[in-house]
């Protein structure tokens, strides 16, 4: 449906419609009408209100800021988020590069508190922190910091103090960014949690000390000064009072959404026997992982995802939208921190070694009794499933063969992973990302479209890769050479290219763990290297883990005496 807006001059209304919802369309749109009235020489400011006539925004020819808000119960539409079929749709491809802005390396902060003093502990914020975690790391590829963190039940509390102290820790981060590798070209603040209005302070982010709060435009405040970036805030917000509050704005270029659960839903919900996330969330990462196909605007990814939660929350979930931007802006994929992002601390992950070690005895099986085909380990196969109508034809993509008794010849599951052993003498990926590791078994590989494989693609001599992946995927000959990558890595950590390293090293220790026990003391080395390249990064926090743990194997093995037990506590010397 198209959108309608409203202009006021002097006494006269006048209605315009837009196709689809863009600030460009819309100053042209408010500037024809004033030119039939008025003479086109004068210079002429304007205002856009909302539905009660309260001012938003002061706008001069050259300048535009616009307030969208859509509610789904007990309010006027101020413009009707419906977009069907016949909507006219835009691409980055379609608009000139000075209308819109691609966000490629963004920094991304994920904050939230899940267990409170007094208020009732909100589970769904886990699970959510989470899951936006996985998006915009595995997804995107994008660099992200979080309060929470799953292997320390202690980060389900946050309090002002330790709020306030990440957040100045990476505001520091973003404006020094410039100066170093990293580089990034915007911000994504993410906040999940209790939140309230006061008439002094707007919009307050309630910690888990719960007398005490952030103000939300105290957060703004902080990353508008000194940085002039594009910057994109997040609230998934459980409302304690009632009424939602006009959101507070400042600084050019900021794009503010804010997702308001009302204290029905937050009752229903901490009455559940099932931890699960929130609504918006779910919505917000199923559309978004999406849109790395289909390649739109955060602005139309927003209308389907207001779409999805209406539908889920019939009860009455807000969503709005403040913006001050004046191009429409489009998330992309990070190709050079794919690779790292996704594999940071999947070492941690017992399910993902455990299932990569049954993927080990799958391959070796498949080259004993000389079957080709792959065996893939990943989180998301049964969602890549489609409809099998060709089984009597050659070459099928991919997605038809799975769960097909003809192709699929094992299925275990391990956790939150799939492994499956698929037969055949030429596998062809059909505009899919994997999510996990992909073993290649004699066979031909092929593809179209958009593939992507998130952790590994592990071929044998006798395999064909003739896909080119579009983004890099980290590639490694069966049988793994251990001790070739080993010396790759600290080799690569030598020349001080610090990533490539951390990569390799925890290749190395993955597979370790995958085919040794924990305590073996090859992995203990291999913690030694990664606490070393981290250490060589400037990352001392995580040196200091690792150093931990390899310190640990090595008094259990080697007792306190021992000449490498001494160069383990000389590590600590960070």
């Amino acid at each position: 449906m198209p959108y309608k807006a409203f202009v006021s001059i002097e006494k006269e209304v006048h209605k315009v419609t837009l196709v689809f919802l863009r600030l460009k369309r819309l100053k042209e749109k408010v500037l024809e009408v004033i030119n039939t009235t008025k003479n086109g020489n004068d210079k002429i400011d304007f205002k856009i209100v909302d539905n009660n006539s309260q001012d938003i925004a002061i706008l001069f020819l050259f300048f535009i800021q616009l307030f969208v808000c859509f509610f789904y119960f007990k309010t006027k539409l101020i413009y009707k988020l419906d977009n069907d079929d016949n909507d006219e749709k835009k691409y980055p491809e379609d608009e000139k590069e000075n209308e819109f802005y691609r966000i490629v390396n963004p920094l991304v902060i994920l904050t939230g508190a899940s267990k409170y003093k007094s208020l009732d502990d909100l589970h769904e914020v886990k699970v959510d922190l989470m899951i936006l975690r996985n998006l915009f790391e595995k997804v995107y590829g994008y660099e992200v910091h979080c309060t929470y963190d799953p292997n320390k039940p202690e980060t389900e509390s946050l309090t002002l103090k330790q709020l306030n102290r990440f957040l100045i820790k990476h505001y520091t981060n973003l404006v020094k960014a410039n100066n170093n590798e990293k580089n990034y070209d915007s911000l994504i603040f993410f906040w999940c949690g209790y939140c309230n209005t006061t008439s002094k302070e707007g919009y307050i982010l309630i910690t888990s000390d719960d007398n005490r709060y952030k103000p939300f435009k105290k957060i703004q405040e902080l990353f508008t000064s000194d940085i002039n970036k594009p910057k994109i805030y997040i609230k998934n917000a459980y409302r304690v009072n009632e009424q939602p509050q006009q959101q507070y704005n400042c600084g050019s270029n900021t794009f503010i959404i804010t997702s308001t659960i009302p204290e029905k839903l937050i009752l229903n919900s901490i009455n559940s026997d099932k931890e699960k996330g929130s609504h918006f969330a779910e919505c917000f990462c199923n559309v978004m992982s999406q849109n790395i196909k289909l390649s739109k605007s955060l602005d139309d990814n927003l209308i389907l995802i207001s779409k999805l939660v209406k539908q889920k929350a019939l009860n009455g979930q807000i969503i709005q939208i403040t913006t001050t931007r004046n191009r429409n802006v489009f998330l992309c994929l990070n190709s050079n921190n794919y690779l790292l992002n996704t594999n940071t601390e999947i070492d941690k992950d017992h399910s993902w070694n455990k299932a990569n070690n049954k993927a080990h005895k799958m391959v070796n099986e498949m080259i004993n009794t000389k079957q080709q085909g792959i065996v893939v380990v990943a989180t998301n196969l049964d969602k890549l499933e489609k409809s099998n109508h060709r089984l009597s034809q050659d070459n099928i993509p991919f997605s038809m063969m799975i769960n097909s008794n003809q192709y699929m010849k094992q299925k275990l599951i391990i956790g939150p992973y799939a492994i499956s052993s698929f037969y055949s003498k030429n596998i062809t990926f059909d505009n899919i990302t994997i999510d996990g590791s992909v073993y290649v078994v004699d066979c031909t590989i092929d593809g179209f479209g958009n593939c992507h494989i998130t952790q590994q693609l592990i071929p044998t001599n006798q395999s064909i890769i003739r896909y080119h992946f579009r983004s890099h995927v980290f590639t490694c000959p069966w049988p793994i050479d251990i001790k070739n990558l080993t010396k790759l890595g600290k080799n690569t950590l030598e020349i001080s290219k610090l990533n490539e390293a951390i990569q390799l090293l925890r290749f190395v220790l993955c597979f370790r763990l995958q085919t040794l026990y924990d305590s073996h003391i090859d992995v203990a080395k291999s913690y030694a290297r990664l606490g070393r390249a981290y250490k060589k990064k400037g990352e001392y926090d995580k040196a200091i883990e690792y150093y931990e743990k390899s310190l640990k194997i090595r008094l259990s093995k080697l007792g306190s005496d021992h000449p490498i037990v001494a160069i383990s506590y000389n590590n600590f010397g960070v």
